[in-house]
């Protein structure tokens, strides 16, 4: 899997399933090595990557320290995809056991978390669901849709 980060031009690259390689864009030379991988989405600011895992955890990595933070999340199957809000402050996660998670994504942030079971369901109904927890960890959902 290969992610784009344009504020600090780095390509994250998943590797199999034990390790990431940052590397530089213009020279496609390693620049760090994380002993994680799996499903990778990069914030928007490109300091911060998350990784969701076969067994259903989620970890997000500080790019920049290499410090590695579990989130308050896991599904019942493998995460197969997720994604940053714009301003980097919610992650979205979607599992093979049809799941849609939404959670608080900043380093500060109160733990808080939405679990959807609706197949199919967009993306914005699934963010109005879960405003209340999301306006308590101090995201505004307004801002994602």
């Amino acid at each position: 899997m290969l992610r784009l980060s344009v504020v600090v031009l780095a390509l994250l690259v998943t590797s199999g399933e034990t390790r990431t390689l940052l590397l530089d864009a213009r020279t496609l030379r390693p620049v760090r090595t994380f002993p994680i991988s799996g499903a990778a989405a990069t914030s928007p600011t490109g300091d911060t990557a998350a990784f969701g895992e076969d067994e259903g955890s989620v970890t997000v990595l500080d790019l920049r320290t290499g410090t590695r933070r579990p989130m308050d999340r896991r599904a019942t199957g493998r995460v197969l995809g997720l994604a940053f809000s714009p301003d980097g402050k919610v992650l979205a996660t979607t599992s093979d056991d049809g799941s849609v998670s939404v959670c608080a994504a900043g380093k500060d942030a109160a733990p808080a978390m939405y679990r959807s079971q609706l197949l199919g369901a967009r993306v914005d109904e699934v963010l109005k669901e879960a405003e209340p927890g999301l306006a308590a960890a101090g995201c505004d959902v307004a801002d994602l849709l």
